[in-house]
C-alpha cells in the first residue's frame, strides 16, 4: 500500500528527498525500538512535505431514505476514497476538481475550504494529533480481521448455524492443491480473479496485474480448490514473520454467483486453515476490508472469531510501508446529510490505540455486535451530542 496519497508540491519533494538519505545514515546506529519511532516519523515528515497542497474534489449525490442530497469533499488522489462515494451514494456520482489546498488550511476549517456534510484528508502519525485536536476522526482505510489457529477450526466459528454450513462442506469432496506453473496463475488471474473482482466490486473494484501476482508469489503460494476433478477456485497466500499467514486474493471460476451460494469461498477458507495449521503458522489474516461495519465482506469474516486490528507500519524490502493507512474525517453533524451519512454507515475509528465504533443512531449488524462482547467501544454521536452539547467538529468557524 503506499505511503500516503496526494500530489506532491516541487519544494516539499525536494526537502523530502534530502532528508531521506541523511536520516538513513543516523538509523544505521540506532537501537531498533528507538529507530522504529524516528524511521516513523522521518516517514511523516517526509510525506507531510509531499503533500503540503493537496487537490480537492467534491462529489453530490442521493443518500437515500430521509438523508437527502449529500456533499462529499476529498483531499487527495482518488481512487483511496472510491468505496466511500459507493457505499453512501445510490447512484454513479463523478467528482469535481475544485483546486488545490494546503493541508493545514482544510484540517483548521479555513474559509477558502468549499462547504461539504463529509471532508476527508490522508493523515500520518505527524498530522494526526493536529486533526484530532482540531475535531476530525481518524479512519482507517482498511482494517484486518485475524484468527488464532491454536484452536480448533469448529471453535472459531460464532455460530451454529454456520457451523453446520461449514460440517456440509467438508462432507463434500473439496480437495486443496499447491499449484506452481504460470499457465496455473494466468488462468487463474483471467477466469477467476477478474470476473469475481467484477462481479463483487462492480466500477469501484481495484485489480492488480498479472505482475503483482507473481510478485506475490516470490514468497507466497498459490493453491486451487478442486471439486472432484474441476478446479473452481484459487487463492494466493503470503507468510507474515513466522507464525502468521495473510490471504492475499481469492477468486472463483467465472466469478459464478451460484459458485458463492453453494459456499466455495468458505470452502477454500476452511482448506487453507487446516493447511496453515498443519504448516505451523499461528494465526491467518483474512485479509483487509473497509472501515464500515456494516459492510457485508468485513461481516461475513466475522462470522469467525476474528479480531479486527488497525493498519500497521512495516518494512518492506527497506521501504516503511502503512504510515498512511487512515484518513481524517470531518463530518457536518449540524446538516441532516451529515447525520444521515453516520446513520446510513456507522464506521470504525482509530481512538488512541484501539479501535471504536462511531455513528448516529446506527443499526448494527449481529456479525459485528460480539467485537462489543470482546470490549470494543461503540459511540452514538447523537447521544453524545445530546450529553454534551455540541460536538466539536459540528462547528465550522474559521480558526485563526
Amino acid at each position: 500500500m503506499p505511503l500516503f496519497y496526494g500530489e506532491s508540491c516541487r519544494a516539499g519533494c525536494e526537502d523530502a528527498n534530502l532528508i531521506k538519505p541523511i536520516l538513513k545514515t543516523a538509523l544505521a546506529v540506532l537501537p531498533d525500538k528507538l529507530r522504529r519511532k524516528v524511521e516513523i516519523m522521518g516517514a511523516s515528515l517526509s510525506n507531510t512535505l509531499e503533500n503540503w497542497w493537496l487537490p480537492g474534489y467534491r462529489v453530490e449525490g442521493e443518500l437515500g431514505g430521509d438523508g437527502g442530497r449529500a456533499t462529499l469533499l476529498y483531499f487527495g488522489d482518488l481512487p483511496q476514497y472510491n468505496q466511500w462515494s459507493h457505499h453512501f451514494f445510490t447512484e454513479r456520482t463523478d467528482a469535481s476538481y475544485v483546486g488545490k489546498f494546503r493541508w493545514i488550511d482544510a484540517v483548521r476549517r479555513k474559509s477558502n475550504i468549499p462547504d461539504y456534510d463529509l471532508a476527508l484528508f490522508p493523515v500520518n502519525p505527524l498530522t494526526e494529533p493536529i486533526s484530532v485536536k482540531m475535531g476530525w476522526h481518524i479512519i482507517p482505510l482498511y482494517v484486518s480481521c485475524v484468527l488464532d489457529l491454536t484452536d480448533t477450526t469448529e471453535n472459531l466459528i460464532r455460530s451454529q448455524t454456520f457451523k453446520q454450513q461449514v460440517k456440509a462442506i467438508r462432507a463434500k469432496n473439496y480437495q486443496i492443491r499447491e499449484l506452481s506453473a504460470d499457465s496455473d496463475l494466468e488462468d487463474f488471474y483471467h477466469e477467476m480473479l477478474l470476473p469475481t473482482i467484477k462481479e463483487r466490486h462492480g466500477e469501484v473494484a481495484f485489480t492488480s496485474g498479472l505482475e503483482s501476482l507473481k510478485s506475490l508469489l516470490q514468497e507466497g503460494r498459490f493453491f486451487g480448490l478442486y471439486r472432484d476433478t474441476e478446479w473452481i477456485a484459487g487463492r494466493i497466500v503470503c507468510p507474515e514473520g513466522l507464525d502468521e499467514l495473510r490471504l492475499a486474493v481469492v477468486g472463483w471460476k467465472n466469478g459464478d454467483e451460484k459458485l458463492l451460494r453453494e459456499g466455495v469461498v468458505t470452502a477454500i477458507l476452511v482448506k487453507t486453515i487446516d493447511w496453515a495449521r498443519s504448516a505451523g503458522f499461528k494465526r491467518i489474516n483474512l485479509g483487509s476490508s473497509i472501515p464500515f461495519i456494516n459492510d457485508g465482506p468485513l461481516n461475513a469474516k466475522l462470522r469467525w472469531k476474528a479480531k479486527i486490528s488497525m493498519p500497521q507500519t512495516q518494512s518492506v524490502s527497506e521501504e516503511l510501508q502503512g504510515v498512511g493507512g487512515f484518513v481524517g474525517a470531518d463530518f457536518k453533524i449540524a446538516s441532516n446529510a451529515g447525520r444521515a451519512i453516520l446513520r446510513k454507515a456507522p464506521l470504525l475509528e482509530k481512538h488512541g490505540r484501539t479501535l471504536r465504533v462511531i455513528g448516529w443512531e446506527s443499526n448494527i449488524k449481529p456479525e459485528f455486535r460480539h467485537q462489543f462482547d470482546l470490549g470494543m467501544e461503540w459511540v452514538d454521536l447523537a447521544v453524545a451530542r445530546n450529553r454534551n452539547g455540541p460536538y466539536n467538529s459540528d462547528s465550522r468557524k474559521e480558526t485563526q
